[in-house]
């Protein structure tokens, strides 16, 4: 299993050779893998097309030449004038390690940019990247689809551009980061079934797949909705005709729609992370225990970031007066008022926290409890979301359903039956994975869950919900499908 340490080779002076001994050793590719220089001298960057503004130094550090493939094939899988160009005819991939100019933190087009001109002048070997920034806290690892010509063209077609951003080979690395470069990992049993330098270049790029990366995030979610729903406690009218089961899916539709668009702002560091670390909440809350079935954690931070502050004017962000507001006067259901200022050993501590979140004002964090009037006169309130500061009226969501540890349960399946998965809190599982806020896109993209991420996910629970009638389902969850543009114009407003 690839752990931090995993990552040591990569923090060394030289970047040429930390990064051969990264990919020989950490990522199993010690027989397939061998070293141009042995010495790992920095190679004239317009050898491969590129300018010294543009990198500060770059290593050739090796092949990733299938030497092992070709001991068992032979000359099979070599290209002939018939054969034509396919990814079978290459007689390697090449590594190429960059250290970026001072002061330069790339961007993905200029990395995608610079992957681009390399592979454009060492044709027949696909470039692999390593990038690392100046200061070398960050690294990257980028790959390039290189498709075969079909009319009249010579050498290869470029494609997509693929890249795995933001590496800290460090103790502060991300568990996104080491998931990815696991998959990364070549076992004994997968060099078994390769049979050309095609598959390690296959190999190689389907690890920064987004399509592979969604499935996994969305496999895991799956599970955990099912198994929330039966964990979960909302509040709804008498008259709704729902039952306690279809209010509690449709509860976590809005859970999971609201706590992933914070997930995205926190990806543009937004959201302050005191709400997300474990030891900090052990001092702010009363109560907190990320495996008991107590919800102090979303009543006395979800909730009151969701509704009175990402919904709320930042100037009026504050505890409702003491006492608790009955009947129908001015601060009863308003909801830009926190509550559960009991629920905090620090309460002004917290409100602190939110001072500098901007407000977003959007359809999706705006509270379901309602105040009812009809021609004057009062109606019966109307709960769903269950933010209220009397115990009695409050949503319970248990901490160990956002926070818990891996764990069994017993979740229905499709034919009514139940079945074993195995689950986890929410909060773990967004922090398993890695968010972007840029939009990947037919050229180039991140190895990281984007904002379109969002849709999906409701699409595809509300679709669990009710299959049938899901249009009419939609229209009474409370949670809203956001489109990729609608979420990188609230980003960036906020």
């Amino acid at each position: 299993m690839l752990t931090k340490e995993s990552l040591a080779p990569l923090r060394q002076a030289s970047l040429g050779k930390g990064a051969y001994e990264f990919v020989k050793d950490s990522l199993g590719f010690d027989r397939l893998i061998h070293a141009l220089d042995e010495s790992f001298a920095p190679f004239p960057p317009e050898e491969l097309g590129l300018t010294e503004g543009e990198v500060k130094t770059l290593w050739v550090v090796g092949s990733l030449d299938a030497e092992e493939v070709r001991d068992r094939f032979g000359g099979r899988y070599e290209s002939t004038p018939e054969r034509g160009l396919d990814l079978d005819r290459w007689q390697g991939l090449l590594l190429v390690a960059i250290d970026m100019p001072e002061s330069t933190k790339p961007t993905r087009t200029a990395l995608s940019n610079l992957l681009r001109k390399m592979n454009r002048k060492a044709e027949g070997l696909p470039v692999i990247g390593v990038f690392r920034t100046s200061d070398g806290q960050e690294l990257s690892i980028g790959a390039i689809e290189r498709r075969t010509r079909h009319r009249h063209g010579v050498g290869d077609k470029l494609g997509k551009v693929s890249l795995l951003r933001g590496i800290r080979p460090g103790d502060s690395v991300h568990q996104g980061h080491l998931r990815i470069l696991e998959r990364m990992h070549l076992t004994s049993a997968q060099r078994q079934k390769m049979t050309s330098v095609g598959d390690l270049e296959r190999h190689w790029r389907e690890v920064f797949s987004v399509q592979i990366l969604n499935k996994e995030f969305y496999g895991q979610l799956f599970d955990w909705y099912l198994w929330a729903k039966t964990q979960v406690r909302f509040p709804m009218p008498k008259d709704s005709g729902i039952t306690e089961a279809e209010n509690a899916e449709r509860a976590c539709i809005r859970l999971v729609t609201r706590l992933l668009f914070t997930w995205f702002l926190r990806a543009r560091q937004i959201v302050p992370s005191d709400l997300f670390d474990k030891d900090a909440l052990a001092t702010l809350l009363k109560g907190f225990d990320p495996q008991g079935q107590g919800g102090v954690y979303y009543n006395a931070v979800l909730q009151n970031f969701f509704f009175a502050c990402l919904n709320a004017p930042w100037r009026a962000r504050s505890f409702l007066p003491d006492g608790v507001p009955s009947g129908y006067n001015s601060s009863y259901l308003d909801h830009t008022k926190l509550r559960g200022r009991e629920l905090f050993r620090r309460p002004d501590e917290f409100l602190a926290l939110l001072q500098n979140v901007p407000e977003l004002n959007a359809a999706l964090f705006e509270c379901l409890d309602l105040r009812l009037r009809r021609g004057g006169e009062n109606l019966p309130e109307e709960r769903w979301d269950g933010f209220s500061a009397k115990p009695s009226k409050r949503a319970l969501v248990p901490d160990c359903v956002l926070w818990g540890q891996e764990r069994e349960a017993m979740v229905a399946g499709k034919a009514d039956g139940l079945v074993r998965v195995r689950v986890k809190g929410l909060i773990p599982i967004l922090e398993s994975f890695l968010f972007t806020v840029e939009e990947n896109t037919p050229d180039e993209e991140d190895a990281a869950l984007d904002p379109e991420l969002l849709g999906r996910v409701f699409e595809n629970l509300l679709a669990a919900v009710n299959p049938e009638t899901s249009d009419a389902a939609r229209k009474t969850t409370g949670s809203f499908y956001t489109p990729r543009e609608v979420v990188h114009f609230m980003a960036d407003q906020a």
